[in-house]
């Protein structure tokens, strides 16, 4: 039976199997172990423990011998995560070195290191998936940075903006997230503290052990133990949720755009595709819809281990757990998301005709802020803010062409003449930023990949 995220009938439209292999129970066997080869190498290393001990516990450590099924049914009669592993290592440890295994570490060391190496791994496969979308929505800014589309506050039409400056206001955001993933990725300590965090049982050597233990693995040294500090842990959460809300927004973005009322953005569908069992013209924004549910799933389990961060004492079993279920789930949903927004940005498309005969919807109306800024230098902003509502509520009950309201408006053409007015209602000369926004984020799009 598979429930939620392994249900192979929907697992991959919300994860990854590259994911889901770091997070399986062999993967965090295979990280455990890891640490305990990493353990013993640098006890071996600095003397700690006799070099043909660290020898034979590394050959141990191969995930590959272990009986997953044994160990399992150890843990539920010893109620205890990890000593039936320990002892498995010893049973597989020839001679005099079985008594060197886990020397010195507790049960927390080996598991929270063991999660620090999966979140590494973990995160270098969302970093992959997020660089290569945010290449792909760069080359999109460039190609569309001249394309004219409505502009929306509040859903309505505002002013008008370009299909480039859109997509380059998601990827300085995105980039902003794969910044703040790195950070939390090159900071994650290792954890070799003992029993209450003093590490009294490895005496003088504790320090030296701790840092080669950090060296060996490539993690950071910590100055000091994080049994119940869980912030590493909340850090790499809350980066993820960042992930998840941009990820979100940009997916909500192209399911609105790809209405039939508007029709502007598309995201890529397959020969394949089917929009739905019963209607044949639907192209149901399928991925985009896939992204806005799995980052509300993903923001609900990162949220899990930001809130399990109150540990009590110096160890705290009752709350630790929390991390070992949802954990894994953010992590695997958060490959889905960037997996997903991937493929949508490599395959996004845009309709440049329907963008512009949406822009012009209004009647010239989108152009009134122009109108109203040329004007306001002769009457005053409000003023002239209040001269041009009246045109627009004349236009509502009268209807007809609004340009041509504009031009009938003696109290408005008196202030403006016809070559201003037309000047303050083309689109083009009304862009403000545009350009050197889009200029600024592909630059430093570029500087940083």
């Amino acid at each position: 039976m598979s429930t939620g995220l392994e249900n192979q009938l929907f697992r991959n439209l919300f994860g990854t199997e590259a994911m889901r292999a770091i997070f399986s129970t062999y993967g965090t066997l295979r990280s455990w172990l890891r640490v305990e080869k990493a353990l013993a190498q640098a006890q071996g290393e600095l003397g700690v423990i006799p070099a043909d001990a660290a020898a034979a516990i590394a050959i141990a450590c191969d995930a590959d011998d272990y009986d997953i099924d044994a160990i399992e049914a150890e843990i539920c009669s010893t109620l205890h995560p990890l000593v039936p592993i320990v002892r498995a290592i010893v049973k597989k440890t020839e001679g005099a070195g079985a008594q060197w295994v886990h020397w010195g570490a507790t049960t927390q060391d080996i598991i929270d290191t063991g999660a620090v190496l999966q979140m590494r791994d973990g995160l270098d496969l969302i970093l992959a998936d997020l660089k290569s979308a945010t290449a792909a929505l760069a080359g999109k800014a460039g190609q569309w940075r001249a394309v004219p589309m409505a502009g929306r506050t509040h859903a309505q039409h505002a002013l008008p903006i370009t299909a480039g400056y859109k997509v380059a206001i998601w990827l300085d955001e995105l980039g902003r997230v794969v910044a703040s993933l790195e950070v939390a990725r090159n900071s994650l300590p290792g954890q070799l503290a003992g029993a209450v965090g003093t590490m009294a049982s490895l005496g003088d050597d504790a320090a030296r052990v701790r840092q080669a233990y950090c060296q060996v693995l490539g993690l950071v040294d910590p100055v000091v133990p994080w049994h119940t500090s869980r912030d590493h842990i909340r850090k790499v959460c809350h980066a993820l949720i960042d992930l998840s809300v941009s990820v979100e927004r940009i997916g909500q973005e192209v399911i609105r755009l790809q209405a039939t009322e508007l029709g502007e953005m598309s995201e890529p569908i397959s020969p394949q595709h089917v929009g739905s069992s019963t209607m044949p013209q639907k192209r149901n924004p399928h991925r985009a819809e896939c992204m806005v549910s799995g980052a509300r799933m993903m923001r609900a389990q990162a949220e899990q281990c930001i809130g399990a961060g109150v540990h009590a004492f110096e160890r705290d079993m009752s709350i630790w757990p929390v991390e070992w279920i949802a954990l894994p789930d953010a992590f695997v949903l958060a490959a889905g998301l960037a997996a997903n927004l991937s493929v949508l940005a490599q395959g996004l498309t845009i309709n440049p005709e329907r963008m512009a005969e949406n822009l012009a919807l209004s009647g010239g109306q989108i152009m009134l802020e122009s109108v109203m800024m040329k004007l306001g230098r002769q009457i005053g902003h409000e003023a002239a803010h209040d001269l041009l509502w009246r045109c627009v509520s004349r236009f509502q009950k009268e209807g007809g062409s609004f340009t041509d309201i504009l031009r009938s408006s003696t109290d408005l053409m008196q202030h403006l003449g016809e070559a201003e007015l037309a000047t303050a209602l083309e689109w083009s000369d009304y862009l403000g930023e545009t350009e050197a926004i889009i200029g600024r984020v592909l630059a430093q799009n570029a500087a940083t990949s």
